[in-house]
């Protein structure tokens, strides 16, 4: 009996799926309150862009819009080396939360995975983004927001926004699931360091131009923040984009 009680305390160390937190609806909370580590998602990752850190869940941290009738919604999407955490009072909130609330904007900051950063997760974790906009959607009542005014910010790694803004909805009306019901679709997506591609063959051959004193083209893939993609509208394309060709210049490219 003590063997087993040992080996099931070792799985649920060892085991990742075990601290994983279950999405819940929701209960409505004062409409000053922030609330932290809300769960959208039941996955689990070790994060290599921040060594020493307890293993992430597919949560977010809300910041409402105090007073009044449902606000629209700001969803930030952090870069690399960073997390969702932004403390009162510090630069980052003062730059982000406090100025969409200074615009009559509620805020929620996510944590995500990224399909080039944790590209060990098979398969590609590309659609965290979009799960937590369906969460979020889904429980727009008891956070006090308008589910039809979404909007998305990322910086660099955060640049999955400007990715998921640009696919075709994944809403399944007829689902049994509330979630899932949901449209991914935002009004407006704003990128900071906005990653055109995150191969940096693909960038050399899209964009480099061969000339004299022409630097050597990247040999690896590589995440490549020095050329941005400026906002860009949602709802804007037909057809289901690579995160690699979201603002690719021929987008009839083998590479896409």
């Amino acid at each position: 009996m003590a063997m087993r009680l040992f080996s099931l305390l070792v799985a649920c160390i060892c085991c990742p799926a075990a601290l994983a937190c279950t999405p819940q609806p929701l209960d409505v909370a004062p409409d000053d309150a922030v609330r932290r580590n809300l769960c959208y998602g039941a996955a689990t990752w070790n994060e290599p862009t921040l060594e020493g850190e307890p293993l992430l869940e597919q949560v977010f941290d809300y910041f409402p819009l105090p007073g009044g009738s449902a606000a629209p919604l700001v969803i930030w999407a952090h870069p690399n080396g960073k997390t969702k955490w932004l403390k009162a009072g510090n630069e980052n909130y003062q730059a982000l939360v406090q100025q969409a609330h200074d615009r009559g904007f509620a805020f929620a900051s996510l944590e995500f995975r990224h399909p080039v950063t944790n590209e060990n997760i098979v398969p590609a974790p590309h659609r965290d983004i979009a799960q937590a906009i369906q969460f979020i959607r889904a429980n727009a009542a008891s956070l006090n927001i308008d589910p039809d005014n979404l909007f998305l910010v990322g910086q660099s790694r955060g640049s999955l926004g400007l990715w998921t803004a640009l696919q075709n909805d994944v809403a399944d009306p007829e689902s049994a699931d509330p979630l899932l019901r949901q449209s991914i679709q935002v009004n407006a997506v704003f990128a900071y360091q906005g990653q055109t591609t995150y191969d940096g063959r693909e960038f050399a051959d899209l964009f480099l131009v061969e000339g004299p004193g022409a630097r050597p083209r990247p040999s690896g893939r590589e995440s490549t923040s020095s050329t941005h993609c400026s906002a860009a509208p949602s709802r804007a394309s037909a057809t289901t984009i690579r995160p690699s060709c979201c603002a690719t210049p021929n987008p009839s490219s083998a590479a896409c």
